[in-house]
């Protein structure tokens, strides 16, 4: 409520008149008639004396409160959301700037009006007058130096498309900055900025390393939850996952091993002879795949060490090991095992 109405209802309820009030104050009646019908504010040395007459606190007189709760951000959030509905986009551009200015603390309430307006901007391709953009582009900055990583990074991803398309790199490469160096997002964006300064190589360098650490990624994902699986004993999905991994692998070029590997872990577990055979023998006689991606098209503007005889020899001398062990005591009732393991031992 603005302080003027607060001074009229507070006047009214302690049976006051302007007159009245004036002559306290030692003001004119027309000035508190102005204070009341918002045409002027009251001076600054008279508000206290205004709120001990009036019997309230300044906090009371000027209208305070606290910043917004998660609630109050909420419902201001779904009523810009609203208002954009039906509303002219000028007119809910002006309310969101008022939100913002009063609750000037509330980083979390700016940045979700400032997105809404963005994304509605975009939708609709409207076109920002140089004041709404600065007060766009002010609020994210601002919002960059903001503890709350979801939203600095988030305002950082704003002024990083902001100076794409603008074809400003050098101002999207200083905003590419926050983001962390293992959020995807970053090598990505990168890409997107070597491509505008002309950097088609770099580029598609940066897009490769980011495919094949997606691949490593989503490798590891399959393999935690075929684990999780087997330990719930659901051998069905344990399988499940690992022939999904293995799809994963042949996907982006990682090489017979690789995709082999995947079912290893669910066969031993299930202590299935079959697979367990199938797997390891397909295993010892592919360690020569290993480094099968490294000349493949998909990472061709990549550099690799080479996988030398002895890396892979030292690889299957770790499976001879492994399959060598207690674990695996359940295959020496098949004949083939340890024709199977003599085999590749005698290639060491």
């Amino acid at each position: 409520m603005p302080i003027g109405q607060i001074i009229r209802k507070r006047r009214k309820e302690l049976g006051m008149t302007q007159e009245g009030m004036a002559d306290f104050l030692g003001v004119s009646t027309p000035a508190v008639s102005k204070w009341e019908n918002g045409s002027a504010l009251p001076d600054i040395t008279l508000l206290a004396p205004i709120a001990r007459l009036l019997e309230i606190s300044l906090d009371r007189l000027l209208a305070f409160r606290p910043e917004p709760d998660e609630k109050q951000i909420i419902r201001i959030t779904a009523q810009a959301e609203e208002k954009l509905k039906d509303g002219k986009y000028e007119d809910v551009f002006t309310w969101a700037q008022r939100q913002i200015y009063t609750w000037p603390g509330c980083r979390q309430l700016a940045y979700n009006l400032c997105i809404i307006l963005e994304g509605r901007r975009m939708a609709k391709n409207i076109t920002l007058n140089d004041d709404q953009q600065a007060f766009i582009y002010k609020n994210y900055e601002k919002l960059i130096k903001n503890n709350d990583e979801a939203i600095r990074i988030g305002a950082a991803q704003q002024l990083y498309n902001f100076f794409i398309n603008k074809k400003d790199y050098e101002k999207a490469q200083k905003y590419l900055d926050y983001f962390s160096i293992q959020n995807p997002e970053r090598k990505r964006r990168q890409a997107r900025i070597y491509q505008g300064q002309g950097k088609s190589e770099m580029a598609m360098r940066t897009l490769e390393e980011l495919l094949l650490q997606m691949c490593l990624v989503c490798e590891n994902v399959f393999n935690d939850l075929s684990i999780i699986s087997l330990r719930q004993n659901d051998m069905d999905m344990a399988f499940y996952y690992s022939q999904k991994q293995s799809d994963l692998e042949n996907l982006f070029v990682r090489g017979e091993y690789c995709r082999r590997s995947s079912f290893i872990q669910a066969a031993t577990a299930a202590k299935d002879v079959q697979k367990t055979y199938d797997c390891a023998e397909k295993l010892l006689s592919s360690v020569g795949t290993l480094g099968d991606f490294t000349r493949s098209p998909l990472y061709r503007h990549m550099k690799f060490k080479p996988v030398t005889d002895d890396y892979e020899n030292e690889v299957r001398k770790t499976l001879l090991d492994s399959f060598d062990s207690e674990e695996y005591n359940y295959m020496n009732a098949d004949s083939r095992w340890p024709a199977l393991l003599d085999k590749y031992r005698q290639t060491e």
